[in-house]
Parts: C-alpha cells; sequence; structure tokens
C-alpha cells in the first residue's frame, strides 16, 4: 500500500470519528441529564485542537523521535 492510500485512510479515519462523535454528543448529554452543559465541547474542542498539537511537539521534541510520536498519537498505524 502506498504511503498516500495510507494518508488517505488516515485522514478519513480519523475526520469520521470527528464527525459521528461531534453531531451527537448534544444529543447523549441532553439524554443524561446534562442539558446545560451541552455547549461546552463545542466552545472546548476548537481551543483543545489548536492548544495539544504545541504540548505533543514539546513532548516530542524533548524526550522521543518526533516520528514515532505522530505515528503513535495517528488513529493508523
Amino acid at each position: 500500500m502506498s504511503v498516500r492510500a495510507k494518508l488517505s485512510a488516515m485522514m478519513f479515519l480519523q475526520f469520521f470519528v470527528w464527525g459521528a462523535w461531534y453531531t451527537s454528543i448534544a444529543v447523549y448529554m441532553t439524554n443524561h441529564g446534562m442539558e446545560k452543559l451541552t455547549h461546552w465541547p463545542y466552545t472546548v474542542n476548537p481551543i483543545a485542537a489548536i492548544v495539544a498539537p504545541f504540548f505533543l511537539g514539546l513532548v516530542a521534541d524533548r524526550y522521543f523521535a518526533t516520528e514515532k510520536v505522530h505515528r503513535r498519537s495517528s488513529s493508523f498505524p
């Protein structure tokens, strides 16, 4: 399997999981008595998506080989 095909499959799987979770979290939280908190996943998720790569990069550069950290952090080996 080519590198392009592997990366395409990895990106599809990552966006598929995010789309499935992100669209249904408010319904799940409402059904479990957390209707006043349904805005938090939508508020915090974009902030975490911006900040998390910086911390991952710090850890990867300091303690591990960057390639190994990025390989392990993806959902597709």
